[in-house]
């Protein structure tokens, strides 16, 4: 059975939670930890506003979809403010297909806000429902120098905490963004403060050679980028990810072409298939909340109600 974080990792947001798994390590608290990682500056705006569609297969069986979202636009804090702020807005989505329902469903969708200029992030929401479990996870970082986390699991808060942020603490769909806009040079390695909202990791994306990579857009030059990440936030020894590769498009763009890990039988692939222009840009008319967008999949009396104003 392919568990959530075999599938989701191909979504480059979440990353982070490949090694996030159940332990009996004693847990640091992330305040207590000092972590030095370079200060990045946006180096290439790759970010654009498209809709980016995967294919997430398994020995060439195909058991999951995914689309990744990309919005940019004037965000208000409120329906009265008359300062707007441009921002960058990420929406992911993963989703077991039919067949793979039977013995294991999940659906995944998370969302986060962060600055155009900067790339400084605001918030990060996840939901995620494996079987009948079901997880929510909100990132708040405050202007004022503190971020606040809650977790929920099966509808009732699991863990909530507020302390200083990192000077280059970011959320996981940020760090992956952030890498993307900085310029590669062969042998180069790039490292993130990364928050989860429970762990504390150092992400490290290793920059290996350009190669022409085959996909469904023809042969695209690409490099290809080893991502390796460090837990910080309990007492197990030093765990790193080197079974799986990314490719990354050498041109502007960015785009993430492909993604492949090796798993306990076989290997798992996520292909870029389809890139569709956005169906909604923000302006300054859309004031619609979180809830609102979410009310689908999430029921009101579930959803966090600090999420309708703090992302703003």
């Amino acid at each position: 059975m392919l568990k959530s974080r075999l599938i989701t990792f191909f979504i480059p947001s979440l990353l982070v939670f490949v090694l996030v798994c159940s332990a009996l390590a004693e847990y640091i608290h992330p305040s207590t930890l000092e972590v030095n990682v370079p200060h990045h500056q946006v180096e290439i705006p790759s970010f654009e506003a498209a809709t980016y569609v995967y294919k997430i297969k398994w020995q060439g069986i195909t058991v999951a979809n995914a689309e990744i979202i990309t919005t940019r636009g004037e965000f208000k804090s409120n329906l009265e403010s008359t300062v707007a702020r441009v921002l960058n807005r990420v929406r992911i989505y993963v989703e077991t297909n039919g067949a793979i329902d039977i013995f294991y469903k999940l659906r995944h969708y998370s969302e986060n806000i962060f600055t155009n200029e900067t790339y400084l992030p605001s918030c990060y929401f996840s939901w995620q429902k494996e079987n009948s479990r079901e997880r929510m996870r909100f990132i708040h970082f405050k202007p004022e120098g503190m971020v606040h986390t809650s977790v929920w699991k099966n509808e009732k808060l699991d863990l909530a905490m507020d302390f200083p942020k990192g000077k280059e603490m970011l959320d996981p769909v940020t760090g992956a963004m952030f890498a993307r806009a900085l310029k590669f040079d062969t042998g180069e390695v790039k490292d993130f403060d990364i928050w989860s909202g429970k762990h504390r990791f150092i992400i490290s994306f290793e920059i290996g050679e350009k190669e022409m990579l085959k996909t469904k857009f023809g042969e695209i030059e690409a490099y290809k980028v080893i991502p390796n990440i460090r837990r910080l936030t309990d007492t197990e020894p030093e765990k790193r990810l080197t079974s799986a590769a990314l490719w990354i498009s050498a041109d502007n763009s960015r785009r993430i072409l492909r993604l492949e890990t090796k798993v306990w039988v076989g290997r798992v692939v996520a292909e870029l298939v389809e890139i569709r222009s956005p169906n909604n840009l923000l302006s300054g008319e859309d004031q619609q909340t979180i809830q609102e967008q979410l009310s689908e999949i999430i029921p009101k009396d579930q959803f966090p109600q600090e999420l309708t104003t703090a992302c703003r």
